[in-house]
């Protein structure tokens, strides 16, 4: 029989390693803020659903709900976006950062 030893979710988000540069910390600044705004959406999602379940029919609060919605599913687009961009971009920000051989 196998033991695993559990891994809380922060090892994943914040790795215990040592960075090469400063552009390895930047990028695991940018990831990390990526994952604490994703959290602040999700927060906001759940309160656009209250205000239209407590709404009670009244116009004014659903708008009030619909509206709230709405920019917490783009503020999730803007957080993916950011996230997939700086990932997708990681290591030409590392070679910014620290001079890299020129590849070729």
């Amino acid at each position: 029989m196998q033991c695993f030893t559990p891994i809380a979710h922060a090892q994943t988000v914040i790795p215990n390693k040592n960075y090469e540069s400063i552009g390895d910390v930047i990028i695991a600044a940018i990831n990390m803020l990526g994952f604490l705004f994703g959290g602040i959406v999700v927060l906001f999602i759940i309160y656009a659903g209250f205000l239209y379940m407590t709404a009670g029919g009244d116009p004014e609060k659903l708008t009030k709900a619909k509206k709230t919605l709405l920019w917490a599913i783009v503020g999730a687009i803007i957080v993916t976006a950011s996230f997939l961009i700086v990932n997708f971009f990681s290591d030409t920000i590392r070679c910014m950062i620290v001079t890299c051989p020129p590849s070729g």
